[in-house]
């Protein structure tokens, strides 16, 4: 059985590193959704670098996440 993948929107996912207490890490996350399936790595990575610049924040974490229905193929 073979299956159909439609890919629906991807979202990027930021994680900054907020602060540091007795050496542990305090995190924020920021979630954008709704970006083009087809946005290559490089895009999305670039987007990401652009977005943290308007914060003080560290930027610790970049998060890719397709998502896709997925059907029986005809």
């Amino acid at each position: 059985m073979a299956a159909t993948k439609t890919a629906k929107p991807t979202s990027l996912s930021l994680k900054f590193i907020t602060a540091t207490i007795d050496g542990v890490n305090t995190y924020l996350s920021r979630t954008y959704n709704n970006l083009k399936p087809d946005a290559t790595d490089d895009n999305i990575f670039s987007a990401a670098i652009a977005l943290s610049a308007l914060t003080s924040y560290t930027l610790s974490t970049v998060t890719r996440t397709d998502k896709g229905d997925l059907t029986e193929a005809i």
